[in-house]
């Protein structure tokens, strides 16, 4: 009688705990007969030995509960899903022409992986949109290698337009380091040397001599020591053609003027002033229609500004707008 009692909670206890467990992954076919067919061999060696209803049920819970573990054993043998590999890209290209890697031919909206090598050649160049949001231009005969924060420039030029809310990547060269600020700046191989000129905001070169900082308007012209040595420079004019010609253009059409003429100066390394307020309230008020595909900043200028009543000049680093005869009228 008590025997029977203790085999009655036996069996209680197995069935609560198989309950708990809750049904269970189904293994691989082949382990769950190599299991069935071990657990049933020790049931009849058991049976055979010793006999008795009370081994039969516990063999066949262990059955039960042995099938439940190779279905626990094969998920945990299954394979762990591995981690994504990050994205290689480093950049976009926005434009490009007689561009190329290592592949071939780059064309526009090709993805750049860190370490590809890019060669533009002579007459040619590119832009490239940075993860980061900056953008950068390579002139052409420049030869140039991404890496995941950096380009490491051989020869030829690069352009890097970027501010605080833009990540960028800082410029390698062999003569040392260059590091942006928040800022819009050229860097040039020439010779055994090198050529930094700063349009916007500030600049870092660490040529190992210590680092030297350089704000617009400054060019640091470093030797092959990687000695930097500073003396101001314009803004805008020739030494900028290059990279002015490969800006990227401006939808005018629906936009109010003052927004083109804002672009077109900042592309030209120049600021806006209005010759009058009427001017000014009168540039923030005009629609323009069209389009400017294909032109550099200072041609779209004047090809939109001769559609209108307005008209305008530099004066070294401004570029003045005013208006033109009352009686003409403009595009809206």
């Amino acid at each position: 009688m008590g025997n029977q009692g203790r085999d009655e909670d036996d069996e209680t206890t197995v069935a609560a705990l198989l309950r708990a467990a809750g049904p269970r992954e189904r293994p691989p076919a082949d382990a769950e007969a190599a299991v069935r067919a071990a657990v049933h061999a020790e049931w009849s060696a058991t049976v055979a030995a010793r006999g008795g209803a009370r081994r039969r049920r516990w063999a066949a819970a262990m059955l039960a509960a042995a099938s439940a573990a190779v279905a626990v054993g094969v998920g945990l043998l299954s394979p762990v899903p591995r981690t994504p590999v990050a994205d290689p890209t480093v950049a976009t290209v926005v434009s490009a022409r007689d561009l190329r890697t290592s592949a071939g031919p780059v064309a526009a909206g090709a993805p750049l992986a860190r370490e590809t090598l890019l060669v533009a050649a002579p007459g040619g160049g590119a832009v490239l949109a940075w993860n980061g949001g900056a953008q950068l231009r390579v002139a052409g005969g420049s030869e140039l290698r991404l890496g995941e924060n950096r380009v490491v420039l051989e020869r030829g030029a690069v352009y890097l337009d970027g501010d605080a809310t833009r990540v960028a990547p800082f410029v390698e060269t062999s003569q040392g380091l260059v590091r942006h600020l928040g800022t819009r700046y050229a860097v040039r191989v020439i010779d055994d040397g090198l050529r930094i000129d700063v349009r916007d905001g500030r600049v870092a070169f660490d040529g190992g001599a210590g680092a030297v900082v350089a704000t617009a308007g400054e060019r640091l012209a470093v030797d092959g020591r990687g000695v930097a040595v500073r003396s101001p420079v314009p803004t805008y004019g020739a030494d900028w053609a290059w990279s002015d010609a490969l800006a990227p253009g401006f939808e005018i059409d629906g936009r109010r003027l003052a927004e083109f003429v804002e672009w077109a100066a900042r592309e030209s390394g120049r600021r806006v002033r209005y010759a009058t307020p009427a001017a000014g309230s009168a540039a923030g008020e005009l629609v323009l229609k069209g389009s400017i595909e294909g032109l550099p900043p200072d041609l779209a200028l004047r090809a939109v500004l001769a559609t209108t009543r307005f008209e305008s000049r530099t004066d070294g680093a401004e570029l003045v707008v005013d208006l033109r005869d009352a009686g003409r009228g403009g595009v809206r």
